[in-house]
């Protein structure tokens, strides 16, 4: 507060009880108070305890009456403590233009008022048939600054790693001195901020905070409190992602990335880091990504993190190697050859590839379902096939998770064997050289023909 060499003034009145009649009146009369006083430093200084009585213990109000005093400059701030008048109607403060500024209420204890601009200090009573008794009223003036700056708007707080920021609209008070922040009511600066933003440190996690700020003015008056925001401060990360897994993408040069979600009730995301660097400028919002730009025959190591709401990140999940490969050729040749409830196919086999998809369908042209995955070598036969119906082939060669084109196209109907077949049996379990013997022989898988229809040649040879 500052200090100045004159600038209070006590009043004391003990007025002289009259009589009625004496002071009837019909028209409003003014009278100057009679009172002496002791300066003082402000309103502060006990030394303004002391006021001076000059006309004994009571003095009567006229009806329509003002008892008032101006004082010898404009004040800046007058308080006012009473223990009376109880019985005037109450007091008046004045400006210097005669104005009334403030009406204070005729019967008061303690009660203490901030108003600028005092010129002037009245009793009045405005009653036409009575009047009214002052018993003794005390007033302390000064023209220190007591009016306090207007409070600070629109706090914010955002939480930050074990601390928080806080951020409110500047005051615009032109004698400001700086603010006092708050904390679960506890002012927690030292000195004033002179800032409108500082940083509360040392804050524990999941325990509720609740901020507020005031203004204080270079004579040290405070303001009123700011609004008052109230954080669940957290800084416990989220869990760390787990089966992320790397495949090659839809696109040319992609590869698509999955994890399984997090289910932290206060994720914010997911960052995605390719070689250490994070690929994403925003937590990702699902626990999917392609990522883009791949070159062939280039490892990318790849790792997830997740994010919440208060910017804690967890731990990097496990990295997931991918390495772009190049496709191998298409396989060509293929050759496909029915049998009886089977088709066996073959085809050149491929540079570099580590494995064949062997695909069939009904319909020339596919779509094509892959019966075999990943086999090894350039032929296989197919079991699974209903005679007399009509297949569809196709091969494509793999080179890891890498896949080639498919092959040309093949067709096979598999079916009963129909080849010609020549039976000899011999009933002798042995036969010597130049031993007869008797042989049935059957031709199966003929029709319209009979024995006389075919010569059946042989040679003779020493066993």
């Amino acid at each position: 507060m500052k200090r100045y060499s004159v600038v209070g003034l006590i009043f004391f009145l003990l007025f002289n009880i009259f009589s009625f009649g004496a002071f009837a009146a019909t028209a409003t009369q003014d009278i100057l108070m009679d009172a002496k006083f002791k300066l003082g430093k402000s309103v502060t200084d006990s030394s303004l305890g002391e006021v001076v009585n000059s006309w004994g213990s009571h003095k009567v109000v006229p009806p329509l009456s003002y008892m008032w005093y101006e004082l010898p400059s404009v004040a800046n701030v007058v308080f006012y403590e009473s223990y009376g008048p109880s019985d005037p109607e109450g007091f008046l403060l004045f400006n210097e233009n005669d104005e009334v500024i403030y009406k204070g209420p005729g019967s008061i204890s303690k009660l203490k008022i901030n108003v600028s601009g005092v010129k002037k200090v009245a009793i009045y009573n405005k009653e036409t048939n009575f009047s009214r008794t002052v018993s003794f009223f005390r007033l302390w003036v000064t023209d220190d600054d007591l009016t306090p700056p207007p409070a600070p708007k629109n706090l914010q707080v955002t939480p930050l790693n074990a601390s928080a920021s806080l951020s409110w609209d500047p005051s615009a008070a032109a004698d400001l001195a700086g603010y006092n922040v708050y904390q679960n009511g506890v002012k927690i600066n030292t000195s004033l901020v002179v800032n409108n933003r500082t940083t509360a440190a040392s804050l524990a996690n999941n325990t509720t905070y609740t901020f507020k700020v005031t203004a204080v003015d270079k004579s040290g008056n405070e303001s009123s409190p700011s609004n008052e925001v109230s954080i669940n401060f957290d800084t416990l990360p989220p869990a760390a992602p787990i089966s992320l897994t790397a495949v090659t993408g839809s696109l040319p040069g992609t590869v698509d990335l999955t994890w399984k979600a997090n289910s932290e009730a206060d994720l914010a995301g997911y960052n995605l880091y390719q070689d250490g660097v994070k690929v994403n400028s925003a937590p990702l919002t699902t626990n999917s990504y392609q990522v883009s730009g791949i070159q062939a025959n280039t490892s990318y190591t790849f790792t997830v993190t997740a994010v919440d709401t208060s910017g804690n990140e967890s731990v990097h999940s496990e990295s997931v190697v991918y390495f772009s490969r190049i496709a191998p050729a298409k396989p060509t040749h293929l050759v496909a050859v029915e049998g009886n409830a089977k088709v066996d196919l073959s085809w050149n086999a491929v540079d570099n590839a580590t494995g064949y998809n062997v695909k069939r369908s009904t319909k020339s042209g596919g779509p094509y379902t892959t019966v075999a995955d990943n086999i090894y070598g350039n032929i296989y036969t197919d079991s699974d096939v209903i005679n007399g119906t009509t297949y569809f082939y196709v091969v494509t060669a793999l080179n890891k998770t890498v896949e080639s084109e498919p092959s040309n196209e093949v067709s096979a109907t598999p079916q009963v064997s129909s080849t010609p077949t020549l039976v000899v049996s011999i009933a002798e379990e042995k036969v010597k050289v130049g031993q007869e013997f008797t042989s049935n022989i059957a031709l199966k898988n003929v029709k319209n023909i009979y024995a006389e229809d075919f010569t059946l040649n042989y040679s003779t040879f020493a066993a």
